[in-house]
Parts: C-alpha cells; structure tokens; sequence
C-alpha cells in the first residue's frame, strides 16, 4: 500500500497555522500566570497565620528597594525592604549586585543565609515583606549565625534567687543550714 500523493500544499494553509500558533502561545501565556498567581495566594493563605515567626532564609537576589529573600525550608519568597535594614545606612551597589552598610560593611549578596520575621502580607499584592533577625545578619560567605539562646534554668535545688535570700532552706539531709 502506497502513501497518498502529496502535491505540495500543507493540509493547513501557512497563514492560519501562524494565527493558530500565536492563539496557542497567548493561551498558554494566560495558563502560566493564572499559575502563578494561585501558587502565590496558596503561599499567603499559608503564611497568614505566620507573621512574627522568625525563618531561616537566603538571599535571591539584592536590589535597590531591598533582598528578594527564599525561606529555606519553605520555599516561599518574600522582600526585605532597604529602609527595614535598621542597624546601618544600607545602600544598593549595581555594580557589585549588593546591598552595604556604610558604617560596618555589612554586605548581603545573592547566596547569603540570613535569619528573617514575618513582618506583614500584602494580601491583595499577595506579597510577604520580611525583616533581617539583627542578630543573626552574617557577614557574606558565612553561615548565619544560630539564634541567641535562652538562658538555662538551674536545676539544683539549693540555689539561692535573690527573693529567697532571707529564708531558710534544707539540705539534702532535711537538716537546717
């Protein structure tokens, strides 16, 4: 059995293949943000409850207005603001693609592992804005420094506080000091 002739002409003319073609690639466009759009409201819907909790994050990408920030276990992005940077005068370095701090030299870079707040959602711009934890900034191409820890309760039993210092306490052998 032969293959049918083929006589030069595509089963669909050029010009209505090309309409077809850019409706396609407009619809697909369309498909692709509505994507996005959903994955970023599931993402505030998820953090609404959040806000001032602190996270483990890294920069993306440092621009004039502030740090494109990606919680590390989360994978949620979010923006901390220039004017939040409150330990120092920050300003932007196109240059460099950083963000430094005139007096101590902080610098943040995309790459960088940082401690962040939730500070607020814009929720009709489904949007987070993050601030830096002060303490945990690092100084660039180091590990972020852990969370200060809380001081440990002592627990021996005779220790005196300073409300107990008048009384009297008893030994391990229930005997007065």
């Amino acid at each position: 059995m032969g293959h049918p002739a083929f006589n030069g002409e595509p089963p669909i003319p050029e010009a209505e293949l090309a309409q077809i073609a850019e409706e396609t690639s407009l619809t697909e466009r369309r498909a692709a943000e509505a994507e996005r759009e959903l994955v970023e409201w599931k993402k505030v819907r998820f953090m609404q409850d959040r806000v001032g909790e602190e996270f483990a994050a890294l920069v993306l990408n440092p621009a004039k207005y502030g740090l494109f920030v990606e919680l590390t276990d989360m994978f949620v992005e979010g923006l901390v603001p220039i004017d939040s940077l409150r330990d120092d005068r920050y300003t932007w370095r196109e240059n460099t693609h950083e963000i430094i701090g005139e007096r101590r030299g902080r610098r943040f870079r995309a790459g960088d592992r940082c401690q962040v707040i939730l500070d607020r959602i814009l929720a009709q711009e489904r949007k987070l804005q993050f601030s830096i934890v002060e303490e945990g900034i690092p100084l660039t191409g180091k590990k972020a420094a852990s969370a200060p820890s809380r001081p440990k309760k002592d627990k021996r039993k005779d220790v005196r506080t300073p409300a107990s210092k008048g009384k009297k306490r008893f030994g391990k052998k229930g005997k007065r000091r």
